[in-house]
C-alpha cells in the first residue's frame, strides 16, 4: 500500500504558498471582496481539494487542488501527481486586459515548477489543459509530477494522529 501521510502537509504547503503570492491574492480577489488578510480565501476561493461553486451567479476566481498517486512503480517509489484548477467566472475573466486564468497559471508554475520540496526530485509540469465545470465558468488545470518513496523504510511508527 502506498505511503500517502506527505499529502495533507503538501496541500498545506501550496496552500501557504498560494496565499503568500500577492500577485495570486490580487489575481483571485474581485472588487466585491475585501481582503483583509489572505487566509480568509482559503476556503471561499482557494480549496485544498477539487471544488465546484454550486450557485453559478457568483461571480469569483478559484483555485483548488488536489493531490494523486496514480502510480506505484514498486515498494519503493511512486508518482504523485499534482492537479491545480484555475477557473473564473465568464464575468470576471480579464484583468487589465488579459486572461486572468492564464495570469494565475503563470503563478502558480513559478511555484511548483521545479521546486524540490514536494518529492525526491523536483516538481515538473505533466500538462495544461481546459477546465469546464460548468457553461458559466472557464480555467484550465494544470497537472505536475514528481517521485516520492512509496513506503517506509524502517520498522517503527513515529507518527501518530
Amino acid at each position: 500500500m502506498a505511503y500517502l501521510e506527505e499529502i495533507p502537509s503538501y496541500k498545506d504547503d501550496l496552500l501557504h504558498a498560494f496565499i503568500e503570492n500577492e500577485n495570486i491574492i490580487t489575481l483571485i480577489g474581485s472588487k466585491d471582496q475585501n481582503i483583509q488578510d489572505p487566509v480568509d480565501l482559503i476556503g471561499e476561493n482557494i480549496f485544498p481539494n477539487p471544488y465546484v461553486p454550486d450557485t453559478q451567479s457568483e461571480v469569483k476566481t478559484y483555485l483548488c487542488m488536489d493531490i494523486y498517486v496514480p502510480r506505484v512503480r514498486d515498494k519503493l517509489f511512486k508518482d504523485v501527481q499534482i492537479v491545480i484548477n484555475i477557473f473564473s467566472h465568464k464575468n470576471m475573466s480579464t484583468y487589465k486586459g488579459k486572461s486572468r486564468v492564464d495570469l494565475l497559471n503563470i503563478e502558480v508554475d513559478k511555484i511548483l515548477n521545479g521546486n524540490m520540496d514536494f518529492g525526491i526530485d523536483s516538481v515538473q509540469l505533466y500538462s495544461v489543459m481546459p477546465y469546464l465545470p460548468n457553461n458559466h465558468f472557464f480555467g484550465k488545470q494544470i497537472i505536475y509530477t514528481v517521485q516520492n518513496f512509496n513506503q517506509r523504510r524502517c520498522r517503527h511508527n513515529e507518527h501518530k494522529i
